[in-house]
């Protein structure tokens, strides 16, 4: 081979660099692939709860719809496919609601009196909803039910018991058996909420620097209220009520729940 041929021939390394040149896009296509696939076409889970009222239909209710795709979604109707047989309106939204992708929604459904197939009445199982369609702009999809186990059906499927809870609250303070009394006053446009301990100790929203009541005062509410009164009446005049907590059975202080 003569030496003009062998200047002439390209070095090896030039190969390796213009190789190298093409690794970063190589590289970047999956990754360029799979967040291009995030943003094509629309997919969505819902869940719901299904609920009876005495003087209406059964209907869907909490209903909380998943965008799984890295793109906004707009919904303009919400319809359930029952046992492949029909279609019942879940919601129809007069003003797109629109979801941000991989974000969720929760939806309020409006009450219902009955439900009609034509002139004749129809009863859906609820439970016999196989997918619900998402009306978006220019097209529907089928979104699936959301399928995520529940504390019920992991206990029962893996032999759990399981552990129940109940809240008692006192005006929004939220109290268990150690909570003897309920106290509720006013400092001038100020409400207060505090609770008394069974070993006579005040705290949680009680704002004087004293806060212990003797044996003696824990007798009933009267005593408490008169204790507290010869010391703090000035400050919150008549105002003062005092409740007893835990003394009936199941939930006892429900009316004294703030709403």
């Amino acid at each position: 081979m003569s030496a003009d041929l062998v200047n002439q021939a390209p070095p090896i390394w030039s190969y390796v660099s213009e190789f190298l040149k093409l690794v970063p896009g190589l590289v970047l296509l999956p990754i360029s692939f799979v967040v291009g696939w995030k943003k094509i076409g629309h997919k969505a889970v819902i869940s719901y709860y299904e609920t009876h009222e005495q003087f209406q239909a059964q209907r869907l209710t909490k209903i909380v719809l998943t965008n799984l795709k890295d793109k906004p979604l707009v919904v303009h109707a919400l319809y359930a496919d029952v046992d492949h047989h029909a279609l019942i309106k879940i919601k129809v939204f007069d003003i797109p609601l629109v979801i941000k992708g991989l974000e969720s929604a929760v939806i309020e459904t409006d009450p219902v009196s009955s439900y009609l197939i034509g002139q004749v009445p129809y009863d859906p199982v609820l439970f016999n909803i196989e997918a619900v369609y998402v009306i978006t702009t220019g097209k529907r999809f089928r979104c699936k039910i959301d399928n995520t186990p529940s504390i019920q059906a992991i206990a029962k499927g893996d032999q759990y018991q399981e552990i129940t809870t109940m809240t008692y609250q006192y005006f929004g303070l939220t109290f268990n058996e150690q909570a003897r009394y309920g106290l509720n006053f006013k400092i001038g446009t100020e409400q207060y909420v505090a609770l008394v301990h069974t070993s006579g100790f005040i705290g949680t929203g009680w704002p004087f620097s004293a806060n212990m009541l003797l044996p003696e005062n824990m007798v009933s509410p009267e005593a408490v209220k008169k204790s507290l009164d010869n010391t703090y009446r000035e400050v919150y005049g008549d105002s003062l009520l005092v409740h007893e907590l835990n003394t009936k059975i199941g939930n006892p202080f429900v009316s004294f729940k703030k709403v």
